[in-house]
């Protein structure tokens, strides 16, 4: 849910390493300076609908592949 995107955000920035991956990846992605401070703003932004026009667009039926690892299970 979103309170766990967004809650789980300062505490990701609580250790050095942290903080330096956040701004290695405000560096990749081109994220902009402000990106953590609007970072809530934009998860609360993201609606139902915003989720599944991405999942659409991205993901594919025909490419699906499942694989399960362990022991096999005798019913």
């Amino acid at each position: 849910n979103k309170a766990n995107f967004t809650g789980s955000l300062p505490l990701s920035l609580e250790t050095n390493e942290g903080v330096a991956a956040a701004i290695l990846n405000m560096e990749t992605f081109k994220l902009g300076l402000d990106y953590l401070q609007n970072y809530a703003e934009m998860i609360n932004a993201i609606t139902r609908e915003d989720v599944l026009k991405a999942a659409q667009k991205y993901l594919s039926p025909k490419a699906y592949a499942l694989s399960v690892a362990g022991p096999e299970l005798r019913l």
